[in-house]
């Protein structure tokens, strides 16, 4: 992992933020929403910048370089 790790805890309809300044100096943020919670389950919303690929975790392979592709 390259960066620390945050951990929160949060309920149904509670919200993390995820605030930066994108290449053209213009203040972004991604909005992470937990949906629904259902057993093992939870159901996430996220909205963010076109600009911004939202890919599960799992979903990527990286290569010899450290480099993520999409599988």
């Amino acid at each position: 992992m390259k960066f620390p790790l945050s951990c929160l805890g949060c309920k149904p309809n509670q919200t993390v933020l995820f605030l930066y300044t994108d290449e053209h100096g213009q203040n972004q943020e991604i909005i992470l929403s937990v949906s629904q919670i259902k057993g093992q389950q939870t159901r996430l919303s996220i909205e963010a910048p076109k600009a911004v690929n939202v890919v599960r975790g799992e979903l990527l392979l990286l290569d010899d370089t450290g480099a993520s592709h999409l599988i």
